[in-house]
């Protein structure tokens, strides 16, 4: 097979989009400041887990054709119960940790 034009091994498509001659870098922070609590793997494994339950639900609920308003209403004690920060209880300052 006869390919035209030329790529460098290991060049990424950003790379060549923006005509930079090394690899690209791209890097996305979403926290002015990084976060200073640490967590153990089991930790951040169960935190993972319970994020993709409410999503799953979240999921479920939308084929079921449930509203919005409907959505949030089944979606409220879900919540409370595997994202506690989001329902602002009285624990917010070690839920955060979770989130």
């Amino acid at each position: 097979m006869l390919l035209s034009g030329s790529r460098r091994p290991g060049a990424s498509s950003a790379s060549r989009a923006f005509g930079d001659a090394g690899p690209a870098r791209i890097t996305v922070s979403l926290y002015e400041a990084p976060p200073r609590e640490e967590l153990t793997l089991d930790e951040f494994e169960v935190f993972a887990v319970d994020r993709l339950r409410v999503l799953r639900t979240i999921d479920t609920l939308r084929q079921k054709g449930f509203k919005t308003n409907e959505l949030d209403n089944e979606l409220a004690p879900i919540l409370r119960r595997l994202l506690p920060l989001a329902a602002a209880g009285p624990n917010a300052d070690t839920d955060a940790r979770k989130d």
